[in-house]
């Protein structure tokens, strides 16, 4: 089993650079216990077998991850563990001939192999050639269940893929900017969002259950609402994806999904989504507002008009209705109208869920559209009238 190689930097400046063992689970980040520590992120590394998982992910031996945090970043990588070679034994390990013939006849097929000889039940007096054929007729015959998803590639577990093709899968082409920190701003914004990020303690448990079942849709739901706390939008989206096509009339999963689209520029497909629940919910204020913003930034101009005017019909007060006000108005260059809106919206926050109280802090500190006002004194000063010495402070303090 490799360890994990954690390099840290800031601002491109190496601060860090630790190998570390890891037997069942320790921490990195800004955790009191980690063992490695950086700003903006609490990552749990579990042990899996010969994998480490983190992050909703898992790496073999080899491989690598990177996390980006405003200024800093995080790569990890899974070393490889020597393994000097030994003399032959008297006894043939079953286990080893098994997937020894299976890398020379079958070739990928040898986790699918390790996975059924680590879970199946079985004879321990079997003769080798008994459990080989076992195998090969399992495999053979695409077993269901844990078999069969033993048979996937660490990293088709962790990325859409197309079923049924072994044609590439090409990458569609965002409309719009991915949400992400300003590189040179003068004010910690994101520092200032991410200070209030909801952490779930069960991501440990939803990662080792990921693992054993990629079906269950708790630990799917789980890892989906972690990686999009931890700005993971990529990882956010394929998880909220397979929840929709398997549960459509989940409108929160859709709705979150949106969201993960939004922050990756995919605006159209986030028209999509909060479409899908308009028509179950022609009420929902967020689907109408999300709506509205993302065919103003498709330029669709007239169909963003005519949503933005429903909801100021159905919902004129409603801090939802202000921020999108705002953001529309900031997408055309009113920043005066812009930080009207913006205002009255933070100051009606206590009537949002804090799920969504996040999200307008997200939107104030990542959203393109506010890049300018970012760089403005009025944005500042308004949340350092409200917010006192919470608010967002300048970097050099």
């Amino acid at each position: 089993m490799g360890d994990l190689a954690v390099t840290v930097k800031l601002n491109g400046i190496l601060v860090d650079n630790q190998v570390i063992m890891v037997h069942s689970v320790v921490r990195i980040g800004e955790a009191p216990e980690a063992v490695v520590h950086f700003p903006g992120a609490d990552v749990a590394v579990v042990r899996l077998g010969k994998r480490l998982a983190m992050r909703g992910r898992t790496l073999d031996e080899g491989e690598e991850m990177e996390i980006s945090l405003g200024a800093t970043h995080v790569h990890l990588q899974h070393t490889t563990k020597f393994r000097p070679p030994s003399a032959l034994q008297a006894t043939i390990d079953t286990r080893f001939l098994v997937a020894a013939v299976l890398v020379m006849v079958m070739g990928s097929w040898v986790d699918a192999a390790e996975y059924w000889l680590d879970h199946q039940p079985r004879d321990a007096g079997a003769a080798p050639i008994t459990q080989l054929l076992q195998v090969f007729e399992a495999v053979q015959s695409g077993a269901p269940g844990p078999l069969s998803t033993a048979m996937t590639p660490s990293e088709a577990l962790l990325e859409p893929e197309s079923e049924g093709t072994s044609e590439p899968v090409v990458k569609e082409k965002a409309d719009g900017p991915r949400h992400v920190p300003d590189p040179h701003a003068s004010t910690n914004y994101y520092e200032w969002y991410r200070s209030v990020v909801l952490i779930d303690n069960q991501v440990e448990d939803a990662s080792v259950q990921f693992l054993r079942d990629q079906e269950d849709p708790a630990a799917r739901q789980v890892l989906a609402l972690h990686a999009y706390s931890r700005d993971d939008y990529e990882s956010a989206a394929w998880h909220y994806q397979w929840i929709v096509e398997r549960f459509p009339t989940d409108r929160a999963a859709r709705i979150r999904l949106a969201r993960a689209e939004m922050r990756l520029g995919f605006h159209a497909r986030e028209v999509g989504h909060y479409r899908a629940v308009l028509v179950a919910d022609p009420t929902s204020i967020e689907a109408r507002a999300g709506v509205a913003v993302a065919l103003t930034r498709l330029g669709r101009l007239d169909e963003a008009e005519e949503s933005l005017d429903i909801l100021l019909v159905s919902a004129p007060h409603h801090p939802t209705t202000h921020l999108t006000v705002a953001t529309i108005a900031a997408l055309k260059g009113q920043e005066d109208e812009a930080g009207d809106a913006l205002e009255a919206g933070f100051l009606g926050r206590a009537q949002l869920s804090k799920e969504l109280q996040i999200e307008m802090r997200r939107d104030i500190a990542l959203d393109p559209a506010f890049k300018t006002m970012r760089s403005s004194t009025r944005l500042r000063g308004m949340l350092t009238r409200y917010l006192g010495g919470a608010a967002p402070r300048p970097r050099h303090q």
